[in-house]
């Protein structure tokens, strides 16, 4: 007899390697079989998605009479503006003329003061003591100190000149108070 250990090293390797082909394939045709016994006792049950899908269904109120819509307040709940007084400030200055805007932000408004007259913006100081915060068509809310005040705009006392001298200038109408 004669023994040649790579011919026998060969047998082993393949028995080996066929074993592990037959256990593999043997687990698999299981697992197919589990597959299949499952699907038919579950013929009955509903599908698992749908059993997920009505834990996570919204809890949906009843129905609410027409009465009661008036309490769920639909458009939001109206919050009337409560407006504070404010006073004439005691500021010694004339307000001469108002360039208004639809944003009262966006203004201008001619000031005399001292003798001087200037022409002033929203956040101008007025004296080094009251900012700008508004121009309005009718008066000047300023601030001073924290206190809101307004410079109110005198229109009895306009007197109206037209420019004669020049029509092509702009603007041709000049409003100059008394």
């Amino acid at each position: 007899m004669d023994l040649n250990l790579n011919d026998f090293i060969k047998k082993i390797n393949q028995f080996y390697l066929a074993s592990f082909i037959i256990v593999i394939l043997l687990c698999y045709f299981i697992w197919q079989l589990f597959l299949f016994v499952g699907f038919l006792t579950s013929y009955n049950k509903p599908p698992e998605f749908l059993i997920r899908a009505e834990n996570y269904q919204a809890q949906v109120p009843p129905r609410a009479k027409l009465p009661d819509l008036a309490s769920y307040n639909l458009f939001g709940v109206y919050k009337k503006k409560v407006k504070k007084k404010i006073k004439v400030s005691d500021l010694d200055v004339t307000v001469t003329g108002i360039f208004a805007n639809s944003d009262s932000k966006l203004g201008s408004v001619a000031l005399t003061a001292d003798g001087q007259t200037r022409l002033y913006i929203v956040g101008s100081k007025i004296k080094n003591m009251a900012v700008i915060e508004e121009i309005l068509d009718d008066k000047i809310i300023i601030n001073i100190d924290g206190e809101k005040e307004y410079l109110p705009y005198n229109k009895k006392n306009l007197e109206f000149n037209e420019n004669n001298s020049n029509k092509a200038n702009f603007p041709p109408r000049v409003f100059q108070g008394r």
